[in-house]
């Protein structure tokens, strides 16, 4: 348990460090290590991946290779620095590899830096721009009849290789191991797929899953890299394989961080561990509100119904269109709820979450937007660790998530 004393418990998020009593039963989620050597990892991973040859085997000389880059990697621009000087020194060209990126520009711009820095200054790195029509090609048409669109330099790609980071199949997020699709789609695909009240439904989620992976077979995919989450924004380790071994590894070494200190009962199944009270901290430095969103779910798979959640953020990412549709006083919820459903916003996860979320649960948020902006949207704000800590004496047992988004 991550405590400077046997009576209090430590809180991290972003650059913050709060303390806490522990009172009665306190379960804390278990972090994993980091690595030791990045670098090692990646070679080990690409050199001997589960199930398939040495990744260099699948490259003839000249092909344009493409890693797509999930934005949600902790470490990214090493991790994408390592993948390149392996598939460099493994004969791949550097005017031959590609980086697509589907984050802001100002991240790919610090992205493409890092890599000049590292001595890539002839990788390209391509920001996927889901607004720009022209970024995107037609791949094929789903079971559904849905068009599928995918970033145009990963369906020119000779070669694509997703780089994600590895999500437990009950995130909110959790579209199998390859990812590609809708992340490089465009945004009407991404809002249609990214949408809570559909992710959160068993069923629905489970057949836009079948549809992420469809659209990477389609695509060519033959492997994925998966980066497996740490403490403080690093990383616990690096697997590479087939769709299926790849999900499998890293699903059985994310269940290794499940709720496993403190002070169960005798004979209790951490996983199953639930608490009127849970604490949900965001981790690193990407306090915005799709991050609020995955750690606000995770939070509902430890907490009773009728129970309370804090979400301990730096957050003060600015509200978007969807989220403010949760102002509207003049409309019902399930009004807002149908408007949200169809919004294509990078805000609509979280907008979904928090209308869905704050139903039947409490819902306090520590953040650095004004008091009157969280509360319009329907969540109590906490100011200090001394609010949080007369919440946490009125409860007599609380689960904390470290590194929510990851949970």
């Amino acid at each position: 348990m991550s405590s400077t004393s046997p009576d209090t418990v430590a809180l991290r998020f972003g650059k913050t460090v709060w303390q806490i009593p522990q009172s009665g039963v306190a379960s804390v989620r278990t972090q994993r290590a980091p690595l030791e050597n990045l670098h090692e990892a990646v070679d080990s991973a690409l050199s001997q991946p589960l199930d398939f040859a040495s990744i260099d085997r699948m490259i003839v000389p000249g092909d344009t290779v493409a890693l797509a880059v999930d934005p949600a990697i902790p470490c990214l621009s090493n991790v994408v620095a390592a993948i390149a000087q392996w598939l460099v020194e493994h004969g791949t060209r550097q005017e031959s590899l590609q980086v697509i990126y589907p984050g802001s520009e100002v991240q790919t711009n610090e992205l493409k830096e890092q890599l000049q820095k590292s001595g890539f200054a002839d990788i390209q790195v391509i920001r996927h721009d889901p607004d720009d029509v022209n970024s995107v090609s037609y791949v094929a048409a789903d079971e559904d009849a849905q068009a599928i669109y995918i970033n145009r330099c990963l369906v020119d790609a000779d070669v694509v290789i997703p780089v994600s980071c590895a999500r437990d199949s009950g995130a909110i997020d959790y579209l199998g191991a390859f990812s590609i699709f809708p992340l490089f789609s465009n945004r009407e695909i991404r809002g249609q797929l990214y949408c809570y009240a559909r992710l959160s439904n068993p069923e629905q989620h489970q057949h836009l899953i079948d549809r992420s992976n469809q659209a990477a077979w389609w695509l060519g995919v033959m492997i994925a890299v998966q980066v497996v989450p740490a403490k403080d924004e690093q990383v616990a380790n690096v697997l590479c394989g087939l769709l299926d071994t790849v999900d499998s590894s890293a699903q059985n070494q994310l269940s290794d961080g499940q709720l496993s200190e403190g002070q169960l009962s005798e004979g209790q199944v951490a996983e199953e561990m639930e608490a009127d009270l849970v604490i949900a901290c965001l981790d690193g430095d990407d306090q915005d509100w799709n991050n609020l969103a995955k750690a606000l779910h995770a939070a509902t798979r430890y907490c009773t119904n009728g129970g309370t959640i804090v979400l301990c953020t730096e957050l003060n990412e600015s509200v978007g269109p969807a989220l403010k549709r949760l102002r509207d006083g003049q409309s019902s919820r399930e009004q807002i709820e149908k408007r949200v459903a169809k919004d294509c916003t990078d805000d609509a996860l979280a907008a979904g979450a928090i209308l869905e979320i704050t139903r039947d649960r409490h819902v306090y948020l520590v953040s650095n937007h004004r008091p009157g902006t969280i509360e319009s949207l329907g969540m109590a704000v906490l100011a200090d660790e001394n609010q949080l800590a007369h919440i946490v004496r009125q409860h007599a047992s609380y689960v904390v998530l470290h590194a929510a988004q990851h949970a």
